[in-house]
């Protein structure tokens, strides 16, 4: 994995993990603290171990977080593509899912972001 996309994956942590912080998420997880908060204050390589405490403690695929970090190729098969979908949909709160799915009935119109029913 290179310098770049280690960054966008700890950018991807920060975006899914919201108003928690890395310690809130370790507990979560039930992991040592520090496991999760040592590579990602040094911005390091995400080891297995970390992404699967990842995982468990955003409560979301951990194939899909293994994949991110570059540790499980992408297929990028369909159910990969709605697994990333449905993580990211299940990590949103109700305001924000609602919002989405506007987006996605706007794109599949080709329409853009045109909202086709209220959030």
């Amino acid at each position: 994995m290179t310098l770049e996309n280690v960054a966008a994956f700890w950018d991807w942590f920060d975006d899914l993990r919201g108003d928690l912080s890395v310690r809130q998420v370790e507990e979560r997880a039930r992991c040592p603290r520090g496991r999760i908060g040592n590579p990602y204050s040094k911005r390091k390589q995400p080891s297995y171990l970390v992404c699967e405490s990842i995982a468990d403690g955003l409560r979301v695929n951990k194939e899909w977080v293994l994949r991110l970090a570059g540790l499980l190729p992408r297929t990028n098969t369909r159910q990969e593509l709605i697994d990333e979908i449905v993580a990211i949909f299940d990590s949103m709160d109700r305001e924000d899912q609602l919002r989405l799915i506007n987006i996605a009935h706007g794109l599949a119109r080709g329409a853009g972001n045109q909202r086709i029913r209220p959030a």
